[in-house]
């Protein structure tokens, strides 16, 4: 009976402080990172219109949200294809941080059966309502890894559908 109830408290004590890790980890470290942090505030709303190599025009929205240095999100890219008049949709999520006044992210396909990573590296520029860098990706179109200039502009819902 005794070594049955050594186990149990054993599977307790083992039980509470793996969901003490995970409150610390998940909420009471974003939280300090928060309130510490002193640098610009980058959430909200982003978009850009880029003209392709190839010839395709394409809207991409943005986004953002900023807990301290951490940042999250999501991007839609609109590709108008020139040669066929259709229009491609693809929806990335967002992982990154900032630190100074320098953003790096990484965004990864949400459809698992497509291939497609797109990293950046942007500067904000001024009052925090344009972000200026390059941007790099795979390109399914041209089969290559390509890279281009942003300049993302701060904007309201309106562009996001």
């Amino acid at each position: 009976m005794e070594i049955t109830i050594s186990i149990l408290i054993g599977i307790s004590s083992a039980a509470i402080f793996a969901l003490l890790g995970v409150l610390i980890k998940n909420i009471l470290i974003p939280w300090i990172n928060t309130i510490t942090y002193h640098g610009v505030n980058i959430s909200g709303h982003w978009y850009t219109k880029t003209i392709l190599p190839s010839g395709n025009v394409q809207d991409m929205t943005m986004i953002l949200k900023q807990r301290g240095q951490n940042i999250n999100g999501e991007i839609r890219i609109t590709k108008h294809l020139q040669k066929t008049g259709n229009t491609e949709i693809k929806n990335f999520s967002v992982k990154g941080e900032i630190k100074d006044r320098f953003l790096i992210f990484n965004a990864k396909n949400v459809d698992k059966q497509a291939i497609g990573i797109h990293s950046e590296l942007l500067e904000v520029i001024g009052d925090a309502r344009t972000l200026k860098g390059c941007g790099i990706w795979y390109s399914i179109t041209n089969k290559c890894i390509q890279s281009y200039n942003f300049e993302w502009t701060k904007g309201s819902s309106q562009y996001i559908e």
